[in-house]
């Protein structure tokens, strides 16, 4: 599975390609969620509760710091499948996809177009992009 965000693992793991296959019940937390619910305990291995489920955290995120005075490391991350699973597809999903370089700019942006919104001739993206495709109404591009 290719990575599709910036957060890395300090302790555990990533989310696998296995988990996605198989919809488990996994999760990689961030580094705020593990100190506050797991302060003097390894979570690796622990049970979390997200909306009332319970998933086996696999991995903790490096500390990213904060963004406006917002916290980058307060977030669960599940498998997709996972995610389908239990809340069906039907709902919408921001997908955020990050180029490798400038140089991939128009690439990514090639390749994600066709997933967004296209009357339903989606096909799914080069796993070298993006580790899941959504089809969505629309998209929108910019440099950060």
């Amino acid at each position: 599975m290719v990575d599709i965000d910036i957060e890395t693992p300090r302790d555990g793991r990533y989310i696998s390609e296995g988990d996605d296959q198989s919809r488990a019940p996994v999760a990689m937390i961030g580094n705020d969620v593990a100190t506050k619910l797991f302060p003097n305990v390894d979570p690796i291995g622990r049970e979390v509760l997200i909306d009332g489920r319970p998933f086996q955290v696999v991995g903790i995120g490096k500390a990213i710091g904060t963004a406006f005075g917002q916290s980058q490391d307060n977030f669960a991350y599940i498998p997709i499948q996972t995610y389908f699973k239990m809340y069906g597809t039907n709902d919408t999903l921001w997908v955020n996809i990050q180029a490798s370089g400038p140089e991939w700019m128009e690439r990514t942006q090639d390749e994600a177009r066709p997933s967004c919104g296209d009357g339903g001739t989606s096909r799914p993206m080069s796993r070298t992009i993006l580790a899941f495709w959504i089809r969505r109404r629309s998209c929108n591009f910019g440099r950060i």
